[in-house]
């Protein structure tokens, strides 16, 4: 084959090659956002419980929320 043909052909080839990596690495970082805005949510349904020191046992207890 021509050198040229062979170039040609490598340039083509590494045209689909970045087209390729570039589309899986966009898959990827939307797979991520998607988890990080699933984990968030979670983080945000369990509410912060407050601690209260119980003088009796001497350690910290959650506060009772009547």
């Amino acid at each position: 084959m021509s050198p040229l043909v062979l170039i040609a052909a490598a340039g083509v080839g590494g045209v689909m090659l970045a087209r390729w990596g570039m589309r899986e690495i966009q898959r990827i970082n939307d797979e991520l956002e998607k988890s990080r805005a699933r984990v968030a949510e979670r983080g945000r349904a369990h509410a912060v419980r407050q601690l209260r020191f119980d003088p009796e046992t001497g350690t910290y207890r959650p506060v009772e929320h009547r």
